[in-house]
């Protein structure tokens, strides 16, 4: 689609600046967030919903909080 954070901004209601943070994963979005930001992008947030449940595993290794990554 191309858009500039300031058109995802504008379109979602958020500011730029927090849309940056979320593409940096400096924030983590609230669930209204998500689903402004999804129609903002023109995708249907229920997908965005689904590709982020198949990758919950994933996310927890990089947070930090899957034991079995742990270094011991």
């Amino acid at each position: 689609m191309g858009l500039t954070q300031k058109e995802v901004g504008e379109r979602s209601g958020y500011c730029e600046e927090y849309i940056g943070k979320l593409e940096r994963r400096e924030h983590t979005p609230s669930l209204t967030a998500a689903i402004m930001v999804s129609t903002a992008l023109g995708q249907d947030p229920t997908e965005t919903f689904n590709e982020v449940r198949a990758k919950m595993p994933l996310f927890k290794r990089l947070e930090g909080k899957d034991p079995e990554a742990a270094d011991f």
